[in-house]
């Protein structure tokens, strides 16, 4: 047991990484340098920390100089990974025509009357030669028999004029704009008929034959003859496809705060891995034990799999991997050290995710419900079980609030007054919705009886938790309209920050919880 906060802290090792990694991340965006001082600075950076070893084995007595060097290494590190992924794709000129060859890298989809989908483009056509040269663009096509016939991976030559993305307000200060340039997407095209051409279908990819699986798994939902609203619904929880919900009903699960219960990321995880667990309570023992934690693994990223490697579904899977591993294998761990190696490992893959707003959002989400949850609880010991476990929920619940309350207002501009009420109903309906959707499946090949009687309950289970959705969405000050300034969000996060380390400051000194 730690006696101090600085010892505490020095127990979460990958904490102390992964800030000043952020940091560096952070500049890099404020302060662009060019590739080739970014790979100068990549080879600076690993001598120094070479550097830094072999000083600390002569001169043990500089131990917090070292320190300091470390946390400015791993800073730099931040700063030339991020300055790698920000020279990757490049913005293109608006209202200028190109010809250029790209690859279908996202799954289309019809909206109205234009099929769309994102296209790397990776050479382009300058007038005498072909020039290599990456970007990203949000395309359109005309609905036809051609355009439907677009696959993910599929390779295309076009002409097209490219324009700036679209931007829309928000009561927050929510730019999506600025959402599609964080995914490196800067511009816009339509692309009409007989100005494109299909030149080599794709081959066998995994985000492809994802999206053949997750397509499957859709139609049998279908075949289970819902409703039109449940159909969508379900559709959207269950494999987070949201393309045919109806815009009425999209505003009534963002004004209660449930859009969490619509987009598959963490919560839908961590409900699978809950269910997992459950379902093999019997596998005990030592060999037993790890053929559970290989099997939930397995089914976490088989559901990230079908549900398309979303960034969102990926952090989730890497965490409750670590954390279904650490767990079953009985192993010592921090929660903390776990959301570090999770974040560290997507900042890896992609450093601009820092920048999403889904990013920021979960892991701040996560955050407050591992720190306050506990201590939420501690407040108020209820008399009963079922008041115990309303409790926790509650808890939970009120603990993500506090961490992402400032960015929601921020972003978006409005506080739902009723999540407590929105997440005391849809976090158990959509339990159940999860159980019933994934059993579904198999019996739908199976037994036929046996499918319908799980569609019935799976059905109104879905029924009730719209209905419960729009009930809310109806009562008076539902959602509150309050946009704040970033000066106010960041005073609020600075205030929220306080009251932490006072708390800890306090435990420490055997005060407080």
């Amino acid at each position: 047991m730690q006696h101090s906060l600085i010892g505490a802290l020095r127990q979460i090792p990958l904490v102390r990484v992964i800030i000043p990694f952020v940091s560096g991340i952070f500049f890099a965006s404020l302060f662009p340098v060019s590739l080739f001082s970014a790979l100068v600075l990549l080879v600076t950076c690993s001598i120094i920390l070479l550097g830094l070893h072999i000083f600390f084995k002569i001169f043990t007595r500089f131990r917090t100089l070292v320190g300091i060097c470390f946390y400015l290494v791993f800073a730099i590190w931040g700063f030339v990974v991020a300055s790698i992924q920000l020279h990757r794709y490049v913005p293109l000129v608006d209202n200028s025509k190109y010809r250029f060859v790209a690859t279908v890298c996202d799954v289309p989809y019809l909206k109205g009357k234009t099929l769309k989908t994102v296209l790397s483009i990776s050479q382009f056509y300058d007038g005498t030669r072909w020039v290599n040269r990456q970007s990203k663009v949000l395309a359109g096509f005309a609905n036809d028999s051609v355009s439907r016939s677009l696959q993910m991976g599929d390779i295309i030559v076009a002409n097209a004029y490219a324009a700036p993305i679209a931007d829309f307000k928000s009561n927050g200060r929510f730019s999506y704009r600025n959402f599609m340039a964080g995914k490196q997407i800067y511009n816009r095209m339509y692309i009409p008929k007989y100005w494109w051409k299909i030149v080599k279908r794709s081959d066998w990819s995994i985000i492809g034959y994802s999206a053949n699986i997750r397509n499957t798994v859709d139609s049998l939902y279908k075949q289970c003859g819902f409703p039109f609203e449940e159909q969508t619904v379900l559709s959207a929880l269950m494999l987070g496809v949201r393309t045919e919900m109806s815009p009425e009903l999209l505003t009534a699960y963002s004004s209660t705060g449930a859009m969490h219960i619509l987009a598959v990321s963490g919560l839908h995880v961590g409900i699978l891995y809950l269910i997992l667990s459950w379902m093999l309570f019997f596998m005990q023992g030592r060999i037993l034990t790890i053929v559970k934690a290989l099997i939930i693994v397995a089914v976490i990223w088989f559901y990230a799999f079908m549900t398309g490697f979303s960034p969102s579904i990926e952090r989730a899977a890497i965490m409750f991997s670590l954390m279904a591993v650490v767990k079953q294998l009985q192993i010592s761990y921090s929660i903390y050290n776990l959301l570090s190696a999770t974040a560290l490992l997507s900042l890896l893959s992609n450093p601009l995710d820092l920048f999403d707003i889904g990013f920021q959002l979960s892991y701040l989400a996560i955050i407050g419900i591992v720190y306050f949850s506990k201590k939420f609880n501690a407040l108020f010991i209820p008399g009963n079980k079922w008041a115990e476990k309303l409790w926790e929920l509650m808890a939970v619940s009120l603990a993500a609030q506090i961490l992402t309350l400032p960015l929601t207002m921020y972003y978006f501009g409005q506080f739902p007054l009723y999540f407590l009420l929105t997440n005391l109903i849809a976090i158990p309906v959509s339990f159940v919705v999860m159980i019933l959707g994934i059993s579904i499946i198999p019996f739908m090949y199976i037994s036929k009886s046996i499918s319908l009687f799980i569609a019935f309950f799976l059905n109104k289970s879905v029924w009730l938790q719209n209905a419960s959705i729009k009930l809310i969405a109806s009562l008076p000050y539902s959602s509150i309209h309050c946009c704040i300034p970033l000066w106010v969000t960041m005073f609020l996060f600075c205030i929220i920050a306080s009251v932490m380390v006072f708390i800890e400051l306090k435990r420490f000194n055997g005060r407080i919880w």
